[in-house]
């Protein structure tokens, strides 16, 4: 992608076509700033047909849908996978189901007391955040490799060559 066309994606956001018009986005409530000659310029920022602001029409307010559970009244805030497809429930029977599915968990992993379940949590835990330089290795890209090279780190560029991930001359070894 070109410098040009990132600027004009990048300036489609509105924060930064409100800041683009001339308004401070670190006062709050700041009035804009005067016009000034450059903005009258044609092709200047300010008349570039990507900074317009569109009108934006109001959108219909959605009705609200009600919780599958008979007898509730209260409306809808997520979708989950039941029993007989896809249901629709409130915030209350939402914990509801998510309690009853931890306990189904619980009871599948033989965890009774308290202290079993958080002496289980704190096993599973201990393998978060840990991958293994395999699946790293898997995982690299060409630029990657290249940022490897750039930065000069030789012992994992050796590593990955003994491991057979890249060839003598840093390039990606394809593997299928």
């Amino acid at each position: 992608m070109s410098l040009n066309g990132f600027t004009q994606r990048w300036t489609r956001y509105k924060p930064f076509a409100k800041f683009a018009r001339g308004v401070s986005l670190t006062l709050r409530g700041a009035k804009p700033r005067a016009v000034s000659v450059a903005s009258l310029i044609s092709g200047s920022r300010a008349s570039s047909a990507v900074l317009k602001q569109r009108r934006e029409r109001p959108r219909p307010s959605l009705a609200p849908i009600p919780c599958s559970f008979t007898g509730c009244t209260s409306s809808a805030v997520a979708r989950v996978q039941a029993q007989t497809g896809l249901a629709n429930v409130c915030a209350s029977h939402y914990s509801f189901l998510a309690q009853r599915e931890a306990e189904l968990h619980c009871d599948a992993q033989g965890l009774v007391s308290i202290e079993d379940k958080r002496a289980y949590c704190r096993v599973m835990m201990s393998g978060f955040g840990k991958v293994s330089f395999e699946s790293w290795a898997r995982s690299l890209t060409p630029g990657a490799v290249a940022l490897l090279v750039r930065s000069g780190d030789s012992r994992c560029l050796a590593k990955l060559r003994d491991a057979g991930f890249i060839d003598a001359n840093n390039q990606l070894v394809q593997t299928i």
